[in-house]
C-alpha cells in the first residue's frame, strides 16, 4: 500500500518528540547511511550475494522503520525474505521499488530541510 507522504510525521515525532532538530539529525544520518545500503544491495545483488543483500535491506529497513518511512520499510522487507529465500525473480523488483521510495524518501527530507 503506497502512503501519500513517504514519511509519516506522527510515527517521526513518535521517535523525536517533536524536537526538530533531532529530526533534522536524524534524516542526516539516514542519508549518509542509505546511500551506503543502497550501494552495497545493489553491488551484492549483482554478485549474487544474497546473504550481504539480506543484510543490507535489514538495516536499511531498521532505518526506515525509525523515520515512519513505511513503504521504503515494506519494499526492504520484501527484498530481504526474496534474498533469504534465493528467489531472484522477487529481488528484481524490490530492488527497483527501493530505489524508487529510496528517491520520495530523500525528496521528501531535502524539501523538509529546506523548511527549517
Amino acid at each position: 500500500m503506497r502512503r501519500d507522504e513517504p514519511i509519516d510525521p506522527a510515527a517521526l515525532a513518535e521517535v523525536t518528540g517533536g524536537d526538530r532538530d533531532l529530526e533534522r539529525r536524524i534524516f542526516e544520518q539516514f542519508a549518509l547511511m542509505c546511500g551506503e545500503d543502497a550501494g552495497q544491495i545493489g553491488r551484492a545483488a549483482s554478485l549474487g550475494e544474497r546473504a550481504l543483500v539480506a543484510g543490507a535491506a535489514h538495516r536499511l529497513r531498521g532505518a526506515a522503520g525509525t523515520l515512519g518511512a513505511a513503504d521504503l520499510a515494506e519494499a526492504c522487507l520484501r527484498l530481504e525474505r526474496a534474498a533469504l529465500a534465493g528467489d531472484a525473480s522477487a529481488m528484481e523488483p524490490a530492488i527497483v521499488d527501493i530505489e524508487a521510495q529510496l528517491r520520495r524518501v530523500i525528496d521528501y527530507i531535502s524539501k523538509a530541510g529546506d523548511e527549517t
